[in-house]
């Protein structure tokens, strides 16, 4: 190859180089040269504005001509300016290469037109391309061409111009194309033109611009033999001839060119003229169509100008307004509007030219319109507007909506009488409901009574039949009236401090007596990671669940019904502060089909017929569930398939209360890592509480029966490693629950203090005296009541374990040890509620102390300067002056500085415990005063505390805990029938078990506390927050010594924000708890022991002790009775009289009327007496006050 180049670039001929052969021009070819590369090029321009609009066909016939008329003019001036060369030897032409050498130019001529010729616009790149390929096209043909010489010399070629020569030719060609370009863009037809010759030039000077360098670039030498050629014919001829063949070509492509020119502007006027006659056809039939709207359209049609001339007025605009259109084209629109739009129209119509600011324009509207009768009548108009020229037109489109106006005051009044419709139909189910539980309340009251007086076993089913009846229809009616409060949306959620547990206990304690007796288990699993305190409405909350456990227990007859509670975050991240719970029952009953779900969480539908007669129900509670899910954020549904069971779910979106703590945080450090055994047959049951107790740090292991059991605990005791704590179920096959704790105590035998710190808890599904005893007689620590939640799993592993509270002051010390270490000491108690002074004096005197009472804290100053104590029991909150002032007072004089003083409080928080000691007292008692707690406190501050000997005699079943002891013992009636409200056997074991002094406390108390209630709204309504908080915090002090759990919680909550400056919303609502929680309390204490006459002046509680439940209330001197007073006095009586139920629903509602006629004593009687459907008592506290207003009247 390289010899190949170097044989054409290099002199290969022997001699100087002055023997080179010199050629000459002929200038008039070489003009001549130029113009037919020119001629030629502007026949293939032409040609290129054909290919841009032909048919494809047509488009490769322009193509070939244009190719052949280009290629053929390169070639012409390659072979005219070789004419034009003369060289001093002999020179003839090869007849197949001359031939040959057409195809390069004709080639690169079709590849560039094809590209130029292109409709879209032509870019740099295309152009770029457009001209390499011409170029090239150009200096294939030349040298091709060059190669068909035969001369008698040696040619040799100079690299650097052969390039020169292709870069002359590429970049003129990129000109030229760049012009042609131009004529795509000029408008008019000479520009056009002109456009087009400068391109065709500079394409020619392209041509021979190439050619004459490539020339320039040869290099001829002598032959070393040269031989003898001959021209056939003359230079000139030749050319002549060449440019005759060129010329022709070009002439016929352009003649073609501008011949197909001609045709296509025909054919596109033939075009021309067909699509506007076919526009114009259209336009006549779209004129019609747009007439027939016009005249068949229902709305009116009006066009008018700027001056508010109408123009056009359409046949629907004649029908709605009575005008035809010969009486209102050329008239101004404003005759069909009534004043003031009349006058004002064409003024608008100013502002909106000179402003351009639209009212109407473009925007529909109701106004009113003005007949050709001179009716008015609504219409809607909407107004476009358009300009034709210099005129502005505007077209409204009116519509008469008489007739919907009718309809639609029609239909207002429809909804307005369907309104009406419903309040009277929620009106009258509200009165039947008023009607049917008035009676109904009387049925299961006397029930109630007719079961606890002494009947024979049958007449006893029979009454339980009719209690169970009377509280099933009271279901059915509670259903109905919330499905109405659903109905007519007002059924409202409150949204306050809850606590999950409590509502899932609540829950379980109603249907725990349908649980048992089916034999099924009930297990509730709340999920680690869900808060327990919430806000939100407990009431709604545990009615869903209990609508959900209550079917579940309907529709199973064997196994389980598991309550879960999950958090649900899969529904998105709730607000803060929030948390979205998911809650389940699943149940292992009869299971739904696809279909019977589909009819769940409607109306009065149950599953099927079937299950209505079988199971019964009004089909409204799935009803009312699913509605107050959705008020709660929530929603709700079923999974279930036939007879494998049936989980019913919902949602809902609660808030986190601030209370709201870690349970592992809560587990006291006693108790975390202790090793649980959890023994229950139950998988479901097993698995949560293990779950519980790891939430808590245990290490738990479970065993499914009790010689399972067995083994593990052999197990455990052989690794070193045994169990600090047994969960065992009772009722399990083969080896029940205590026989299960006597054998593991059997294994701890050979282990003393192993089997020391070993505890057993009992869990089971009953509560009665008989497992009780049998429980504390295996040495069963404490007793678990299923299902169990967190929080009594805690506490009970606490108590049994003996792990306590840091503020806590273990005790056990039997009553004689107690004795020998208090008798004879004096105590100063400084306490200003007389309830707690009693229970302080019985407390200290029992074992054998000399209390004295203060009544506040100056009075105590005074006492100490008057004697010597060996102790001060002192009160924090009092009048006139608290503790903490007390003590800092006392401890100014230097002989009290180190008298003992401890504080009592009901204040437990650590904030408060700090302010006792920081004012100078010893130590802290919490309120409610535990017996055992107080003497070990008075024992340890009066310097008297000993140990309390083994063997405490206090355990004397068999050294069960005190819990099972309190529980195995039960409690003596009456106190029996305070109920959950309040916790009798914690009263009773803070006053030393003394039924006569727990029922003085309990008396006490409703007299003192029964109006509290109002007092504290009353303060809180004059903003007197200090007083509302010393009325709360006697209340919470009071309500824990009776027991009162719930109220004194509830009370402890309100103090808390009444300390905190809180009112407002908030503050109401701890108030409305507060209330409700004292009702229940009070409600609790009147249903044990009704109210007796008010003593005496001067007789002490302890002697009215005997006095006979039912006695009738004494009275305090009232004033006479007013004679509406009178007569409301005597319509109840009767009503009592007759045994007639309305009394029940007439003493809550004239409650205040009666209360000032009765006093608040009398009337408390009066009303716990109704309440409880003993109308004649309430007959003689009526009939007394009526006696009184007529002696009184006598007198």
């Amino acid at each position: 190859m390289i010899m190949w180049l170097d044989s054409l670039f290099r002199p290969a001929a022997p001699g100087p180089l002055d023997a080179v052969l010199v050629g000459s021009y002929t200038p008039w070819l070489v003009g001549l040269s130029f113009l037919v590369a020119a001629f030629a090029s502007l026949a293939a321009l032409m040609i290129a504005q054909r290919l841009s609009t032909a048919a494809p066909l047509a488009r490769t016939v322009w193509l070939a001509a244009g190719s052949a008329s280009m290629g053929g003019g390169i070639w012409a001036m390659h072979f005219i300016g070789m004419l034009a060369f003369a060289l001093p030897c002999g020179v003839n032409y090869s007849a197949g290469l001359t031939l040959l050498s057409l195809l390069p130019g004709m080639m690169a001529s079709a590849v560039a037109l094809r590209v130029i010729g292109r409709t879209d616009e032509i870019g740099r790149k295309r152009l770029a391309l457009s001209a390499v390929l011409m170029g090239a096209g150009i200096g294939a043909m030349h040298y091709t061409g060059m190669a068909a010489m035969d001369i008698d010399a040696v040619l040799r070629y100079d690299a650097r111009l052969v390039v020169l020569s292709v870069v002359v030719a590429v970049v003129l060609a990129f000109v030229s194309l760049s012009i042609r370009g131009l004529t795509r863009r000029a408008k008019a037809a000479g520009g056009r033109l002109l456009a087009m010759a400068a391109a065709a030039a500079v394409m020619g000077g392209a041509i021979t611009g190439m050619h004459y360098t490539a020339m320039h670039a040869a290099v001829f030498f002598p032959a070393d033999q040269p031989e003898t050629l001959v021209a056939t014919l003359p230079p000139t001829t030749l050319a002549l001839l060449v440019v005759v063949f060129a010329v022709s070509l070009a002439t016929a492509t352009m003649a073609a060119a501008v011949a197909g020119r001609q045709v296509e502007t025909a054919q596109a006027l033939r075009e021309e003229i067909s699509r506007r006659a076919a526009l114009e056809r259209d336009a006549k039939a779209g004129e019609a169509r747009l007439q027939a709207i016009f005249d068949t359209v229902v709305d009116g049609i009006i066009t008018i100008n700027e001056r508010g001339t109408i123009l056009r007025w359409s046949p629907a605009a004649a029908r709605i307004f009575g005008y035809g259109a010969e009486e209102t084209v050329g008239n101004n629109v404003s005759l069909l509007m009534p004043e003031p739009h009349h006058s004002a129209h064409d003024g608008y119509l100013r502002h909106f030219l000179d402003t351009g600011e639209a009212k109407i324009i473009g925007i529909g509207r109701e106004t009113v319109g003005r007949r050709k009768s001179g009716e008015i009548f609504p219409l809607e108009l909407s107004i476009s507007q358009v300009r034709l020229g210099e005129e502005m037109l505007f077209t409204g489109i009116v519509r008469d909506v008489t007739e919907r106006k009718r309809v639609q005051r029609e239909l207002e009044e429809a909804v307005r009488g369907a309104d009406a419709a419903n309040r009277a139909k929620s009106a009258f189910i509200a009165n039947v409901s008023h009607e049917v539980r008035t009676p109904l309340n009387a049925i299961i009251g006397m029930a109630h009574i007719l079961m606890r007086a002494g009947m024979e076993r049958s007449q006893h089913d029979q009454a339980a039949k009719i209690l169970n009846a009377g509280r099933s229809l009271l279901s059915i009616i509670n259903d109905i009236l919330d499905f109405s409060k659903v109905e007519a949306g007002q059924l409202n959620i409150e949204a306050i401090e809850l606590d999950l547990e409590r509502v899932l206990q609540d829950v379980a304690d109603m249907v725990v007596e349908k649980v048992a007796a089916k034999g099924l288990e009930l297990v509730v699993d709340i999920g680690a990671d869900v808060p327990l305190r919430l806000v939100g409405d407990p009431l709604r909350l545990g009615q869903i669940l209990l609508n959900y456990v209550s079917n579940a227990v309907k529709f199973t007859q064997s196994g389980e019904i598991k309550v879960t509670v999950r958090r649900d975050d899969g529904a998105g991240e709730p607000a803060e502060g929030r948390v979205r719970l998911h809650f389940a029952v699943r149940d292992t009953g009869i299971g739904l089909s696809e279909e019977a779900r589909g009819r769940l969480f409607q109306p009065f539908q149950q599953a099927d017929a079937s299950t209505t007669r079988r199971f019964g129900g009004t089909g409204l509670g799935l009803v009312i569930s699913k509605r107050l899910a959705e008020m709660m954020g929530g929603s709700v549904g079923v999974e279930s398939r036939p007879g494998e069971g049936s989980t019913f779910w919902f949602t809902a979106a609660l808030g986190v209360a601030a209370s709201a703590a870690d349970r592992k945080a809560a587990t006291p450090v006693g108790l975390r890592g202790r090793r649980a055994l959890v023994v229950e047959d139950n998988d479901s049951t097993r698995t949560v509480i293990c779950d519980m107790l790891r939430s808590m740090t245990f290490e738990v292991q479970g065993a499914a029966g009790g010689n399972e059991a067995v083994a593990a605990t052999r197990a455990a005791l052989a690794a070193g490693k045994p169990f600090d704590i047994v969960f065992v179920d009772w009722r399990m096959p083969g080896m029940d629950g205590i026989d299960a704790v006597r054998a593991i105590r059997a294994l701890y035998a050979k282990d003393p203090v192993s089997a020391a710190d070993l505890a057993f808890v009992l869990v089971t599904a009953y509560g009665g005296a008989e497992i009780m005893h049998r429980a504390a007689r295996a040495g069963v620590d404490e007793i678990l009541v299923k299902p169990v939640n967190p929080s009594i799993l805690l506490d009970a592993a606490s108590r049994a374990l003996g792990i306590v509270g840091a503020d806590a002051v273990p005790t056990d010390a039997p009553d004689a040890a107690i004795g020998a270490q208090l008798a004879g000491l004096r105590i100063l108690v400084a306490e200003d509620n007389p309830l707690n002074q009693d229970v302080a004096r019985e407390l200290l005197t029992s074992v054998g102390a000399l209390p004295d009472i203060a009544e506040n804290g100056a009075v105590a100053i005074e006492r100490l300067a008057a004697q010597r104590y060996d102790l001060v029991l002192m009160d924090m909150q009092m009048p006139v002056m608290d503790g903490l002032t007390a003590v800092r007072l006392l401890r100014e004089r230097p002989e009290l500085t180190t008298l003992p003083v401890v504080a009592m409080t009901a204040n437990a928080m650590a904030n408060d415990r700090q302010a006792c000691l920081d004012a100078g007292m010893n130590d802290h008692l919490s309120k409610p005063i535990d017996p055992d707690e107080l003497y070990a406190m008075v024992a340890l501050w009066a310097g008297r505390a000993a140990e309390a000997p083994d063997g405490s005699a206090e355990y004397s079943l068999d050294g069960a805990a005190p819990s099972v002891r309190r529980a195995a013992a039960g409690v003596p009636p009456p106190f029996d029938a305070l109920g959950p409200e309040i916790d009798a056997a914690a009263g009773l074991h803070r006053v030393l078990n003394r039924p006569q002094l727990y029922r003085s406390l309990l008396d006490r108390f409703r007299a003192e506390q029964e109006d509290s209630d109002a007092l504290i709204a009353d303060a809180l309504a004059a903003g007197n927050l200090a007083l509302a908080e010393i009325i709360v915090h006697t209340a919470k002090g009071l309500s824990a010594q009776i027991g009162a759990g719930e109220l004194a919680e509830t009370a402890a909550a309100l103090e808390a924000a009444l300390r905190a400056g809180e009112t407002g919303a908030e503050t109401d609502g701890l108030v409305a708890l507060y209330a409700q929680a004292l009702r229940r309390a009070l409600s609790a204490i009147d249903r044990a022991i009704p109210q007796r006459a008010a003593r005496p002046a001067g007789q002490s509680s302890a002697a009215s002790l005997d006095a006979p439940p039912g006695t009738p209330a004494a009275f305090d001197p009232l004033p006479p009775l007013s004679a509406a007073q009178e007569d409301l006095l005597r319509r109840l009586g009767t009503l009592l009289a007759d045994d007639d139920a309305d009394a029940h629903e007439l003493v809550p509602r004239e409650g205040e009327a009666l209360r000032a006629a009765l006093g608040s004593e009398a009337y408390a009687t009066l009303a716990a007496a109704v309440g409880r459907f003993d109308f004649d008592q309430g007959l003689a506290v009526t009939r007394r006050r009526l006696d009184a207003n007529t002696t009184s009247a006598a007198s």
